[in-house]
């Protein structure tokens, strides 16, 4: 049995939802489960879904944000 692993050095993530990750618009992984994301259409429109909202790839900056260097604890 042989095994690969490929590791990405993701930069980007969603505001909403912190556990979707991007290494640039093509590779957008979801960290909860570690599967990779892809871009789907939906009425002529390519993107990607987030639960029941259709991200349309065009307005993907608009959603993400740089992945902080360190998490702040309340604490």
């Amino acid at each position: 049995m042989s095994n690969i692993s490929v590791n990405y050095s993701l930069k980007w993530q969603f505001k909403n939802h912190p556990y979707i990750q991007l290494k640039d618009s093509r590779h957008i992984f979801n960290m909860r489960t570690g599967r990779r994301i892809k871009l789907t259409t939906n009425g002529g429109s390519v993107g990607i879904w987030l639960g029941r909202v259709f991200i349309i790839k065009a307005e993907l900056n608009s959603h993400i944000q740089p992945i902080p260097k360190r998490e702040v604890l309340p604490f």
